[in-house]
């Protein structure tokens, strides 16, 4: 189960770009009375009461071991993926549970922010999210793509979406990729579930973000 919770994290990193660090003004938001703020994308997320904050050490090392279960023994992969990684900031992830309790699953979202370069042109999220399905289909994990990419709103702002599924053991891991492009960079949701009540949990954290700008 663990190889699964880590992906909920890394897959959305899985663009391949080159491209300098980021920009200096992104910040990494800030959570208070359960409400994640970013100023940098006017950005606002209910965390569910109870749901767990990873902080940024865990969030590292959940990336950090993504990469070696995507790639695999592809050296090329694992250049690619630690580049995209580099590139990206964990703005916010949070799973219903802590790590590690003994649950069949444990639901999460992630919000993810990648710096592009300057030199390649991606004009919107179904770009971005064309690229990263690419980059999964090259993976060591097996991901179902379900129907194409779609648009979709969250608060007053254009995303796309791919819904995907991951078979592991007797289960299915639904997961939904957000992306839409601001300021230069991807800005990305990921929601991991595997049962409708999960679902439900989640799509009331979606449909409850805002954007102030």
């Amino acid at each position: 189960m663990k190889k699964v919770l880590i992906m909920c994290v890394l897959a959305v990193c899985c663009f391949a770009l080159c491209s300098s660090a980021g920009n200096s003004k992104l910040d990494a938001g800030k959570i208070k009375n359960s409400v994640y703020n970013n100023k940098f994308f006017g950005m606002s997320v209910h965390v569910p009461e109870k749901w767990n904050v990873q902080s940024s050490e865990t969030n590292k090392e959940l990336m950090d071991e993504g990469t070696s279960v995507e790639s695999g023994k592809d050296k090329n992969m694992k250049a690619v993926l630690d580049s995209s990684v580099q590139r990206s900031v964990n703005l916010l992830t949070v799973f219903k549970y802590p790590i590690g309790s003994a649950h069949d699953f444990n639901s999460s979202f992630a919000v993810i922010a990648e710096k592009l370069p300057d030199m390649y042109s991606i004009r919107d999220g179904r770009d971005y999210l064309t690229s990263m399905k690419t980059m999964m289909e090259n993976g060591q994990l097996k991901y179902d793509f379900y129907g194409g990419i779609k648009p979709v709103k969250i608060g007053n702002k254009n995303f796309y979406m791919q819904k995907t599924g991951l078979k592991f053991k007797t289960m299915v891991i639904h997961q939904n990729y957000y992306s839409y492009i601001v300021k230069g960079y991807a800005l990305c949701i990921v929601a991991s579930w595997a049962s409708d009540s999960e679902w439900e949990e989640l799509n009331k954290v979606l449909n409850a973000i805002t954007f102030n700008k």
